[in-house]
């Protein structure tokens, strides 16, 4: 992605999130760093899954290998943090205008009793994607393109 398709890409979701801005509501429509400097500047945190191939990430945090339950991050000066957290199977690479690398107590536990941790940022994702995952499940179920048999 070029300078320009970035630029074009930040501003059509700037468009479409016009009635959310100003109000600190989170977003992960399209997450890269400088929609993530665009929306701060609107008082807009913004969290969302990366893409490891993503301009203007830091190289160390992208290419580094971690142990399962391990997380690192940096933070730049504007108050963004990019971090990569491994779970039982992937590696998680997570953009946050919000959020610190604190990790906390799920309140669950595992097969062997032990409590599950995870870091906050994680948490607050996967809570406010829960919504959208029912949603497209839903609405998966009610598709209008039929295959027809033959």
């Amino acid at each position: 992605m070029d300078k320009g398709e970035n630029n074009l890409s930040t501003h059509v979701v700037l468009k479409l999130c016009e009635d959310y801005l100003d109000s600190g509501r989170t977003d992960n429509f399209y997450t890269h760093i400088p929609l993530a400097n665009q929306l701060l500047k609107r008082k807009t945190h913004n969290i969302g899954t990366l893409r490891k191939s993503r301009k203007y990430l830091p190289k160390d945090i992208v290419t580094a290998k971690l142990s399962r339950g391990e997380v690192i991050g940096q933070e730049n000066k504007d108050g963004i943090v990019v971090a990569k957290w491994r779970d039982d199977k992937r590696d998680v690479l997570v953009l946050s205008t919000h959020h610190t690398l604190e990790i906390v107590n799920t309140g669950k536990k595992n097969r062997k009793q032990e409590d599950i941790k995870k870091p906050k940022f994680i948490i607050n994702y996967n809570a406010g994607k829960a919504g959208i995952d029912l949603s497209d499940q839903l609405s998966s179920y009610s598709s209008p393109m039929r295959k027809s048999i033959r």
